[in-house]
């Protein structure tokens, strides 16, 4: 009973994972590969770290682009997006913990380098002691604005 073509969503799968385009295409979203847009964002009282579109009312302050897969072997770490709360809540986090202080995970988000490579810069977790926020940023000692926990890998500008 088919009609003899595809569906949508394997053309958008197929091309989305395809390797050997130019920088010029895929236009959907995907124009990044190999890479994903890693951001840190607010919104007047908590930080959302995601590769997912941002919530309603949050703001970019930085983004950083970090390998979608590790396709080489290359000596890197999986982070994972974190809700604090459950998933509802306002407040999300990185780690490396696949059950992190039993949050809610929201998946996985990439691959950082586990040490410097060329033209990376360190993605540095923080805690915000006041509140519990989390935050990233790739100044080692972010101004002051909270306290640093720990370098999560590396990333690239973008």
């Amino acid at each position: 009973m088919g009609t003899n073509r595809y569906k949508p969503a394997w053309e958008l799968f197929a091309l989305a994972n395809r390797h050997d385009v130019g920088d010029e295409y895929p236009t959907c979203g995907f124009e990044l590969l190999p890479y994903v847009e890693m951001v840190n964002a607010f919104n007047g009282n908590f930080h959302y770290v995601s590769t997912r579109n941002l919530p309603n009312g949050f703001k970019k302050e930085s983004s950083f682009k970090i390998k979608r897969e590790n396709y080489n072997n290359e000596d890197m770490i999986l982070v994972y997006e974190y809700r604090v709360g459950g998933p509802k809540s306002e407040h999300s986090f990185i780690s490396h913990d696949y059950n992190c202080e039993n949050t809610f995970n929201m998946g996985p988000m990439g691959y950082l380098y586990n040490k410097e490579v060329e033209n990376s810069i360190p993605i540095v977790s923080f805690l915000i002691t006041t509140n519990g926020d989390h935050f990233i940023s790739s100044n080692i000692d972010c101004d002051g604005k909270g306290k640093k926990e720990t370098i999560m890998g590396y990333g690239f500008s973008m």
